[in-house]
């Protein structure tokens, strides 16, 4: 069970922190969040897979480990570069211990906030926060890591994108357009390319956008790499009604 409040953070406070973290994480789905991290501190590398419950300042929370390998087999899975953030930690006067998390900070969409956990639920409405603490977002829409990766891997117009499409006969195509609207009508239509056309109706199950046409390249060849099942579940994933309310904006 997971008990926190989170605030916004102008900056890290100046105060030496007990814990510096670079991390480093991914979201394989958002109801319910399934969150893929690694986090490199001075004891090393952990990788850790981490699934999340509905709920606002009280959730379940479940947490297991991987190694390596387990965490690059299922980046791959990813719709979109992992969030690279750094974690300090520091003590607060009362005991308890502040997360505070700079997120992206070279991106126009990246923040800083921080994270107090909590005992019970007695304990954190007690708790009352330092005045230098920001706005309190706890539970509010669109401050939490899953908006965020919804906001900047999901929803983003423009760029290069990676598709996936399902053909009449259910096998996949994947391919890169930098025009994704205009490329799936294309398919549809018969005129995308030579294996469509013969395996007509298609329907698009899969986009992720990329910030260069070498990276979608790069990303349309690891897909194609890809088993039927691992397909599926990039397919199962995906979430569409993001895409088509921003493509359609």
């Amino acid at each position: 069970m997971e008990i926190e409040r989170k605030f916004l953070m102008d900056s890290f406070p100046e105060e030496t922190p007990i814990c510096i973290l670079r991390m480093a994480q991914g979201y394989l789905a958002l109801k319910p969040t399934v969150r893929i991290r690694s986090s490199v501190g001075s004891k090393g590398t952990e990788y850790r897979l981490c699934i999340k419950g509905k709920g606002d300042l009280v959730r379940e929370e479940i947490e297991l480990p991987l190694d390596e390998e387990q965490f690059c087999r299922l980046s791959s899975l990813l719709c979109g570069p992992l969030i690279e953030k750094e974690q300090r930690q520091y003590v607060l006067p009362d005991g308890h211990v502040l997360e505070c998390n700079q997120v992206e900070p070279d991106s126009p969409d990246g923040f800083c906030y921080g994270e107090v956990e909590f005992e019970t639920v007695e304990e954190a409405l007690a708790f009352q926060p330092p005045q230098w603490f920001g706005k309190e977002v706890t539970g509010l829409s669109g401050y939490s890591m899953a908006d965020y990766w919804r906001k900047t891997r999901l929803a983003r117009k423009g760029g290069f994108w990676v598709y996936m499409l399902r053909c009449g006969d259910g096998s996949y195509y994947t391919g890169w357009t930098n025009n994704l609207t205009q490329r799936v009508a294309d398919h549809q239509r018969g005129k995308g390319s030579r294996y469509t056309r013969s395996h007509l109706p298609v329907e698009l199950v899969y986009a992720e956008e990329w910030g260069s046409k070498g990276e979608a390249m790069s990303r349309e060849y690891a897909i194609k790499q890809l088993t039927r099942g691992e397909k599926e579940k990039l397919v199962a994933n995906w979430d569409a009604t993001v895409l088509i309310k921003e493509l359609t904006k």
